[in-house]
């Protein structure tokens, strides 16, 4: 129940009650009190998977130097407490029943936006792409909630070998990303389809799930870097392919911005979320041609760049490093399904976060299911020795 309300909270399926900031309150309030109620093994829990603490105490310390430090104070605290929170849950529930859960909230939420579509039970949120029709307020929101939620559900449709509904589900999906208007969910959703290779080769041998998950990877980069060097662009390809804007409406313009502030600052950044809490030239600019009130890069890499400079990248970097080698190892070793649905997850994520901050920020759901995978592969590894 507690792991069903974070998912709700932090995947925006609760953002029209107007409580959000109260829930996060209460549930940060619920896991202080859950780690100091069992403090010996939290301990040791924390120090097992510290590598996953260092972005967000980073991020607290660079307070010292920060340009506006009471925002990268709380802000820091915040992306903390974030990581604290999936690690006390992934310590107390199966990484099966987690993916159950997970997957349930999204269906919720995309259930119930499908039905407001169709009845218009709830009044429609006005945003850049006209009435957005879903329980989101943001297309965005609803852009993640379709993917994510898509690829949770087909994998547990394989898990329980139901036959043809994961693909009836990704098909049928399709509609919600569309209506979504989302070009980063659009992005995303096509990384889908790698779960269905990687589950068929689950019950091979571990040095055959080797070769192939490495092959597509790298048939993947060496096309993508072809078709680079030929003078394309990969992604103003797929955009023009779908009509969207090659801008990736308006992202491009931000990061050049964002791309400027680490040129100025390249070392430690101007602090933890503290590029949008100063008011500049170039936050009126974003603010009055893209997007009014705008507080972040749509970008974890770039927002990575800004806020930690060239030390935060690394730290950020060795992270993700470790967070893919222990997603590697365990469906190598295991083959399982739920190693490949979790590692699928990290995948996507990562991916998402070229677009959208989803990773590596405070309350991103995103954030807590790839730390929880990070916690489920090593325990999983441990218990194989």
């Amino acid at each position: 129940m507690f792991f069903a309300l974070v998912c709700a909270n932090a995947g925006s399926l609760l953002i029209r009650s107007g409580l959000q900031s109260e829930i996060w309150m209460l549930i940060y309030g619920a896991t202080a009190l859950w780690c100091l109620h069992d403090w010996g093994r939290t301990k040791g829990a924390f120090w097992m998977h510290a590598v996953v603490f260092l972005p967000p105490l980073y991020a607290i310390l660079s307070t010292f130097w920060s340009i506006a430090p009471m925002q990268t104070a709380w802000s820091g605290v915040q992306f903390l407490m974030t990581t604290i929170i999936a690690v006390r849950i992934a310590m107390s529930i199966d990484p099966k029943r987690a993916l159950v859960v997970a997957g349930g909230v999204y269906a919720v939420g995309i259930s119930l936006s499908l039905l407001n579509v169709a009845t218009g039970f709830m009044a429609p949120v006005w945003e850049h792409n006209g009435a957005l029709l879903g329980i989101y307020t943001q297309k965005n929101m609803m852009g993640k909630a379709a993917v994510m939620g898509g690829l949770i559900l087909v994998g547990l449709a394989r898990l329980y070998r139901i036959p043809l509904l994961p693909v009836v589900i990704y098909i049928g999906l399709f509609a919600v990303v569309r209506m979504a208007m989302s070009a980063g969910a659009l992005m995303t959703y096509l990384l889908v389809p790698a779960l269905f290779f990687l589950a068929m080769v689950s019950r091979r041998s571990a040095q055959v799930r080797a070769v192939w998950i490495i092959f597509p990877l790298l048939a993947l980069t060496l096309v993508g870097l072809a078709y680079v060097g030929s003078g394309g662009s990969p992604i103003t390809a797929l955009l023009e392919f779908t009509g969207k804007s090659p801008t990736l409406t308006g992202r491009t313009v931000i990061w050049q911005f964002g791309l400027e502030s680490f040129r100025e600052h390249p070392l430690l950044g101007v602090g933890f979320k503290a590029y949008w809490a100063v008011d500049s030239f170039a936050i009126r600019y974003i603010h009055a041609t893209i997007e009014d009130g705008l507080f972040w890069f749509h970008n974890i890499y770039i927002e990575m760049l800004v806020g930690g400079g060239i030390l935060g990248a690394a730290i950020m970097a060795l992270v993700i490093v470790r967070f893919l080698r222990q997603a590697l190892r365990w469906i190598v070793r295991s083959g399982s399904v739920v190693a490949i649905l979790w590692g699928m997850i990290l995948l996507v994520s990562l991916f998402a976060g070229l677009s959208d901050n989803v990773t590596f920020t405070l309350h991103g759901l995103n954030h807590v299911l790839i730390v929880m995978g990070y916690v489920f592969a090593t325990r999983a590894l441990r218990e194989q020795l």
